[in-house]
C-alpha cells in the first residue's frame, strides 16, 4: 500500500503501514521551481513520477493507492485531468465493494487511481472560512465570529479563551483549529436567551455535527475503523446537504471539493486494502501530507539558523533527514519524536486538547482497525442515517431520495446532472472562490516579495513618493541638481550578461520582507495600522471594549429595525444584529447612547415577517417573525442608521417556529419608528444598503404585489419615496 505526497516540489512516497521505517515519507523526486508551472507541468511531473513508481514497486508487490497533496489550485486541476477522468469499471473487484455505494462518487483514474487531500489542511481551511469578515451562512442564518464567540461565552468559556479561539491571524495552528472545532461540536441544540439566539443555536449545533463526525474520525483514538468510516459518511452527507442548498455561502468550492474527495479517497483506500490485503490493518491518519511535512521540519532545524537552502542543500539535507526520523520512530526513547501517546477522548473542555493531537500514530491508536471487519456499505448507510437524524432534528430537509429520485447527485455533484464541482474548470452560480483570507499558507504583504522571489520575478512598481522626488529632480537647473541615482543595475547571478534596472525604493522593500507584517492591502488603513483580518487590536483591549457596556445596550443578535434601499425605494426592516464594529474592533455588546456615533458599523441580516393568523393576547400585534431571513440579506450599514426595539414575546402561528416563543410587532409602532428613520437619513438615502426585491421582502400583506398593500409614510424628494410595505 503506496500513496504518493506532493508539496511544493518535492514528491515522496509512503507505505501505509504500521513500522515506522515504511511510513515515513520518502522524496524521490525534488524539482527546482520558478513558481509559474502551468497545469500541464504539473501533470507532466505527476504523472512521471506516478508511473515510475508503479513500475518500481511491482518488485515488492505493492500498488499505488493514492496522490495526495496540500490544496494547492495546480495541483488539483493536475489531479482532476488523471484521477477523475473514468468511472470505477465494473470488471474491477473494488465495484463490487463501492458501485453500490447511493449518493458515492466512483469516478478514479488508471488502475483506480484517486485525488486525497491533507486533513489537517481541510479542517484548518473550514476554521478559516468560519472566520472571515463575512463570516458563513447555513439555511438563511448568518454565523460570524462575534455570533459564534457570543454562544462559546454562554457554555462557560471564558472571554479570553473565546477571544483566543477566534483570532484569525494564525490561520496554521493545527491546535488552535481543533479547540476551536471542538467548542463548536460540543454545543447543544437547546439554547439561547431570546428567539433569534434559539434559532441560531440550533444550526450551530448542525455545523458542529459536520465538525464533530470530521475531528472525531481522526482523533478519537480509541474509534474502530468502521466506526471511522461512519462518521466520515456522515459528514459528507451534511456537507452535501448545505452546499446543495447554501452553496458558497457555506464553504468555498475548491473546499468543498477537497472535503470530498478526501473522504472519498479513505473509502477507496480501505477497499484497496479488503482486496489486496483482506487480513490486514488500514490507518486513515496516514493519509495526507503530513509525513511530508515533518521531513521538512527536520530539514529546517538541522543547520541552525540557516533555513533556507538551495536544491542541492534540500537534496542532501532531506536524506539525513528521513534517516534521522527512521531511527527516531524505531527508537523514540533517545528524542522527542512521535511514540505512543497517551490521550483521552475529545471532551467539551478546550483544555483537553494538547500538542499531543498534532502527533497522533498508529502507535497511539487504540481502536481496532483490521478491514476484515469493516462493511463499506454498512458504514456508509449508517453514516446517512445518522446524518438524517441530525438534519431532521435541526429542522432541515432532507434531499437525499430526491436526489436519488432524479439521478446525476453524488458526493461530488451537488447539483445534479452528473457534473462533477472544478472539473470543468468553471464555478456556478452562487458558488464561490476560495479567497486569501480562507486559505491556511502564509501570504506576505501586498507588494513584498516572498523568500523564494528572484529578480526576474520581481516586478515592484516605487511607489508614487519616490517617483515624484525624481521628477522634482530632472526639473532643476542643473546647478542645483543632487549627484544621485535613483535606479541600480541588478544581476540575478555574477556570471549573467545583461542587468535589469531596480529602483532602489524596489531593492529596500525586497530586503526589508521579514520586517513586513500581514497589513491591510487598503493603502490608507496600512497607514493606520489596520490589519488585514478582522480584528487589529490585542486581546486585553478587545476584552476592555467588550466589558465597557453601562446602562442599556445593543447586543449581537439583537433585533433592530433600520431602513434599506430595494428597487430604489427606502423601506424598513427588521433586523438581527450578527457583529457590532466600534472603531474597527468587533464587540459583543454597546451602549445604546453610542449607536449613533459614527465610529459604529452594524452587520445583521433582515428577518422575514408575516401577518400574525392568531392575534389572541398579543396586545394589538399584528406582525411576527416567522423564524428565518431573507436570502442574501447580509448587510453592513452604519450605527446611526439603527433604532433599538423591545419587542413582544409570543407564540409563533406560523413558520418553523410554530408554537415556540417569536418576537411580534405592531404596525402602527413600525410606521412610526420607520418615519423617525427616514427623517435621520434625509437626503443621504443613496449610502443606505441594498437589498434585493424577494416574495417575502419589502414586507407585505399576503403576499400583495409590489405596487398595492402599501401605508405611505410621507412624501420625499422627487421622483422618490419612503414606504413601509404592509
Amino acid at each position: 500500500m503506496t500513496h504518493i505526497i506532493q508539496q511544493a516540489t518535492v514528491i515522496a512516497a509512503s507505505v501505509l503501514s504500521d513500522v515506522p521505517s515504511e511510513y515515513t515519507a520518502k522524496p524521490f523526486v525534488i524539482s527546482g521551481s520558478c513558481k509559474r508551472e502551468t497545469v500541464a507541468d504539473q501533470e507532466r511531473l505527476l504523472r512521471a513520477a506516478t508511473t515510475s513508481l508503479q513500475k518500481s514497486q511491482e518488485v515488492n508487490k505493492r500498488r499505488v493507492y493514492c496522490i495526495a497533496s496540500d490544496g494547492d489550485s495546480r495541483r488539483r486541476r493536475a489531479l482532476i485531468s488523471f484521477t477523475l477522468h473514468k468511472e470505477l469499471d465494473e470488471t474491477s473487484p473494488l465495484f463490487v465493494i463501492l458501485g453500490s455505494l447511493p449518493l458515492f462518487n466512483t469516478m478514479c483514474g488508471l488502475d483506480d487511481l484517486t485525488s486525497d487531500f491533507d486533513w489537517k489542511h481541510v479542517l484548518k481551511r473550514f476554521r478559516n472560512t468560519l472566520l472571515r469578515q463575512k463570516g458563513i451562512s447555513i439555511d438563511g442564518n448568518a454565523i460570524t465570529a462575534d455570533v459564534l464567540r457570543t454562544h462559546l461565552l454562554s457554555i462557560g468559556i471564558t472571554s479570553s479563551i473565546s477571544l483566543s479561539l477566534l483570532s484569525p491571524n494564525d490561520r496554521q495552528d493545527v491546535i488552535l483549529m481543533i479547540k476551536l472545532l471542538n467548542a463548536i461540536a460540543n454545543l447543544k441544540a437547546e439554547g439561547g436567551t431570546n428567539p433569534a439566539q434559539t434559532a441560531t443555536r440550533r444550526i450551530l449545533w448542525l455545523l458542529g455535527r459536520v465538525y464533530f463526525h470530521l475531528i472525531h474520525a481522526y482523533l478519537d483514538v480509541i474509534l474502530s475503523l468502521d466506526q471511522q468510516l461512519t462518521h466520515l459518511s456522515a459528514a459528507a452527507h451534511l456537507i452535501l446537504t448545505l452546499y446543495h442548498s447554501d452553496k458558497g455561502e457555506f464553504i468555498p468550492v475548491q473546499l468543498y471539493f477537497d472535503v470530498m474527495s478526501m473522504i472519498k479517497n479513505v473509502y477507496f483506500c480501505v477497499s484497496k486494502t479488503q482486496v489486496n490485503n483482506p487480513k490486514g490493518r488500514f490507518w486513515i491518519i496516514l493519509l495526507g501530507t503530513d509525513g511530508l511535512e515533518k521531513v521538512f521540519g527536520n530539514v529546517r532545524t538541522m543547520v541552525g539558523t540557516d533555513t533556507n537552502c538551495d536544491q542541492l542543500q534540500l537534496t542532501s539535507r532531506i536524506d539525513g533527514a528521513v534517516q534521522c526520523i527512521n531511527i527516531l520512530e524505531d527508537h523514540p526513547e533517545w528524542g522527542g519524536e512521535s511514540r505512543r501517546l497517551t490521550l483521552k477522548p475529545l471532551s467539551s473542555d478546550p483544555n483537553s486538547v494538547s500538542s499531543k493531537h498534532d502527533h497522533i500514530n498508529p502507535k497511539s491508536w487504540k481502536g481496532n482497525v483490521e478491514v476484515s471487519r469493516v462493511v463499506l456499505s454498512g458504514c456508509w448507510s449508517e453514516g446517512r442515517r445518522a446524518a438524517e437524524e441530525e438534519l431532521l432534528k435541526a429542522g432541515v430537509d432532507v434531499p437525499f431520495r430526491r436526489m436519488e429520485k432524479e439521478g446525476g447527485y453524488d458526493i461530488l455533484c451537488p447539483f445534479g446532472c452528473s457534473k462533477m464541482v472544478l472539473v470543468d474548470g468553471k464555478v456556478h452560480a452562487e458558488e464561490r472562490e476560495e479567497t486569501e483570507e480562507e486559505a491556511d499558507h502564509p501570504i506576505t504583504a501586498e507588494g513584498t516579495p516572498s523568500a523564494e522571489t528572484t529578480i526576474e520575478q520581481l516586478d515592484i512598481e516605487p511607489d508614487v513618493e519616490d517617483l515624484t522626488g525624481i521628477e522634482e529632480r530632472e526639473q532643476a537647473p542643473d546647478e542645483e541638481r543632487e549627484k544621485f541615482e535613483a535606479w541600480v543595475d541588478v544581476r540575478s547571478r555574477p556570471t549573467d550578461l545583461q542587468s535589469k534596472k531596480v529602483h532602489k525604493a524596489t531593492m529596500l522593500r525586497l530586503y526589508s520582507s521579514p520586517l513586513a507584517t500581514l497589513d491591510s492591502k487598503d493603502r490608507l488603513k496600512q497607514v493606520r495600522g489596520y490589519s488585514r483580518f478582522n480584528d487589529s487590536k490585542s486581546l486585553d483591549e478587545l476584552a476592555q471594549l467588550t466589558d465597557s457596556t453601562t446602562g442599556p445596550s445593543l447586543d449581537v443578535e439583537d433585533p433592530t429595525v433600520t431602513l434599506v434601499r430595494c428597487n430604489d425605494r427606502t423601506f424598513l426592516a427588521v433586523i438581527q444584529v450578527t457583529g457590532i464594529r466600534q472603531n474597527n474592533a468587533s464587540v459583543l455588546s454597546l451602549p445604546v447612547a453610542h449607536l449613533h456615533e459614527p465610529n459604529i458599523s452594524i452587520q445583521c441580516q433582515i428577518m422575514k415577517l408575516a401577518p400574525r393568523e392568531l392575534t389572541e393576547n398579543t396586545e394589538g400585534a399584528d406582525w411576527e417573525w416567522i423564524g428565518n431571513y431573507e436570502s442574501g440579506s447580509h448587510l453592513q450599514t452604519e450605527g446611526r442608521w439603527i433604532d433599538v426595539i423591545d419587542p413582544l414575546l409570543c407564540k409563533a402561528s406560523r413558520g418553523r417556529n410554530v408554537g415556540k416563543d417569536t418576537y411580534v410587532f405592531r404596525t402602527a409602532e413600525l410606521q412610526s419608528m420607520a418615519a423617525l428613520l427616514h427623517e435621520r437619513v434625509d437626503e443621504e438615502f443613496r449610502r443606505l444598503p441594498v437589498v434585493r426585491l424577494s416574495d417575502s421582502y419589502p414586507y407585505r400583506v399576503n403576499g400583495g404585489e409590489l405596487n398595492s398593500n402599501y401605508a405611505i409614510l410621507q412624501p420625499s424628494y422627487p421622483g422618490h419615496r419612503s414606504l413601509l410595505r404592509l
